[in-house]
């Protein structure tokens, strides 16, 4: 399944849009989507689910949730709007979940690449000896005996054969809903869009997640982070967005203790705080609406295209489609979805700079 389907799921059940799934958001697309659950029992799923007991799910939880509830209540299908797992598709995530940990771009997976992939997945370690258990068992053209690695085809063998228990869908979103969302992260800031963080690019991340590690996030730090980090003929970039990715989703880098669900919530709260102040900046009247003038505006000193009157008026109407009074233009509401929502393409950090800290 792909990672954006699990992100679309999680967005159905977080309807106030906060990062996190409550009790009553998780209570109501279940009730809608089948009278079989009661108040007992989403009771009993969401205790089970809500790992770390703060009475929300979190969007690990959440992955980690919904596949174990798919197995009890099939209707959970259609809020998650599963894709079909045929092979093809299957096999594609096995080729992908084995090129993320292929850290040697062999084509097979050693002890070492196999750990990190059950550590990604499982939360645990694999042993050594169940490893070479799954050598013995594998067909011996799949196997290495002299690396003591399993190759690709190995690994689909493995994932597609009904006698293990390998789930491809869970352990595909296991890493590639991180991914996504480090990429995303990874995006929001790289503001002159190279593919690469210069320091101020991580320090504006640094300080967005976490305020006080923003203020240790020195250029020294940064320098020794690149260093360590990235290869020699890529070290006068900075940090690639591959780099970033490794950094946040592959065992080998845990040392580094990083936490994208923590992270990624803290983006939409910055993304809302300074889409909120580009609001208010350009809301000349303080009535919380854009009318035209504000709106144009706003677009001419930030570099987006103008646009006239007519125009404006059927870009409210498409994008506040209910009853809500169209001839003040455009609510705060809209306008802060509309930079908080990836498919607008509009980055908020960008379009803040460029009002308060014009060239």
């Amino acid at each position: 399944m792909p990672s954006e389907d699990v992100i679309k799921a999680f967005k159905k059940f977080d309807k106030d849009g906060n990062g996190v799934i409550s009790r009553s958001e998780l209570s109501m697309v279940l009730k809608n989507l089948s009278d079989t659950w009661d108040d007992d029992s989403v009771e009993r799923l969401m205790n089970k689910a809500d790992k770390n007991g703060d009475g929300v799910l979190q969007i690990e939880e959440f992955v980690n949730w919904l596949f174990a509830a798919l197995e009890v209540d099939p209707t959970l299908k259609d809020a998650a709007n599963l894709v079909a797992s045929c092979p093809e598709e299957q096999g594609r995530m096995i080729g992908e979940l084995f090129a993320f940990f292929d850290i040697d771009s062999d084509r097979y997976w050693n002890f070492k690449e196999a750990d990190y992939s059950v550590v990604a997945t499982e939360g645990k370690h694999l042993d050594e000896f169940s490893w070479k258990q799954m050598l013995h068992v594998a067909p011996p053209e799949f196997v290495d005996k002299g690396k003591q690695a399993l190759s690709l085809e190995g690994m689909v063998w493995y994932y597609l054969n009904p006698e293990f228990e390998f789930n491809i869908e869970k352990d595909y979103l296991s890493v590639f809903t991180k991914v996504k969302m480090v990429q995303e992260l990874f995006d929001f800031f790289d503001l002159d869009k190279d593919g690469y963080w210069n320091f101020t690019e991580s320090w504006e991340c640094s300080f967005a997640t976490d305020e006080s590690a923003g203020q240790n996030h020195t250029e020294e730090m940064f320098a020794w982070l690149v260093n360590e980090l990235m290869p020699a003929d890529e070290k006068s970039k900075g940090l690639s967005r591959k780099c970033v990715v490794d950094v946040y989703c592959q065992p080998m880098h845990s040392r580094f203790e990083m936490n994208i669900a923590k992270d990624h919530e803290a983006l939409q709260v910055y993304k809302k705080k300074l889409a909120t102040e580009i609001l208010e900046n350009y809301d000349a009247d303080k009535d919380g609406y854009w009318n035209f003038q504000e709106a144009q505006t706003c677009n001419k000193e930030t570099g987006e295209t103008t646009f006239n009157e007519e125009e404006y008026m059927t870009m409210v109407e498409f994008m506040q489609p209910g009853n809500e009074d169209k001839s003040k233009g455009l609510s705060k509401e809209t306008v802060v979805n509309s930079y908080l929502d990836p498919k607008h393409q509009q980055n908020a950090l960008k379009d803040h700079k460029r009002v308060h800290w014009p060239k």
